[in-house]
């Protein structure tokens, strides 16, 4: 795991992988729990945000000169459709 996110709304932790994205719960004794694993895009996560339940996925294309995409989540992990960017 390289880059995490905590979403204070949801109690989740949103974790870059190289298997995609995954999704940690938390408690108020800060024990952790994985709920599950989002595979999004080629899965080659370069970044994750959240903000006000949104989360933010900037994914690489398969060759760093490829377009790359963002994709968009919302806390309780439906992936939204991709949008098209340069290489990331």
């Amino acid at each position: 795991a390289e880059i995490a996110a905590f979403d204070p709304a949801s109690d989740r932790i949103f974790v870059t992988g190289s298997g995609g994205l995954q999704v940690l719960s938390i408690d108020e004794d800060l024990n952790l729990g994985l709920l599950g694993t989002i595979s999004v895009g080629t899965n080659n996560i370069t970044s994750v945000a959240v903000s006000n339940g949104l989360v933010a996925v900037a994914v690489a294309g398969e060759k760093p000169t490829d377009q790359g995409s963002v994709f968009f989540i919302d806390a309780d992990s439906a992936v939204g459709p991709g949008a098209v960017l340069g290489s990331v």
